[in-house]
């Protein structure tokens, strides 16, 4: 029984690993082929990043494998229960960090691009999803700032 439960477990991880290989491969090509060479160069100093985090996930799904895991060999379904739980709001939690952090750094990025686009400045330190302007006004192109 035991040795049926670590094949199916290392077989989930394994196609788990495969699947994030196969997005990031396809990714990669999709870039590189709509993007260019200079995307593509941003997409590679930024897998590892991603990788990084995937690790992080593989990480905490299998503590939480063993904590219910141990909770259901003691007969403790409640245990197990609020483990699982405890774990699906940690992950959205983290999940819901990583989200709001790319979409504004996004956001900051096209803000970022339109205000040297339309010449209100010559350069942008973005940071966040709102620019912090030092007098910048529609209107007023005489004026170059730095923002």
């Amino acid at each position: 029984m035991i040795r049926k439960l670590v094949r199916q477990m290392l077989t989930a991880q394994i196609l788990s690993a495969l699947t994030v290989s196969l997005c990031l491969l396809i990714d990669s090509v999709m870039v590189s082929r709509f993007l260019g060479e200079t995307a593509i160069a941003a997409y590679g100093l930024s897998n590892p990043i991603l990788l990084a985090i995937g690790a992080i996930g593989t990480l905490l799904a299998a503590g939480v494998q063993v904590v219910c895991s141990k909770a259901l060999g003691r007969g403790s379904q409640e245990e197990a229960n609020a483990g699982y739980s405890s774990a699906v709001a940690v992950a959205a939690g983290i999940c819901l960090a990583f989200s709001t952090a790319c979409s504004s750094s996004a956001s900051a990025m096209i803000k970022a691009k339109e205000l040297i686009r339309s010449g209100l400045c010559d350069a942008v330190i973005a940071g966040g999803p709102l620019p912090l302007s030092a007098g910048a006004r529609p209107g007023r192109r005489e004026q170059r700032h730095v923002v």
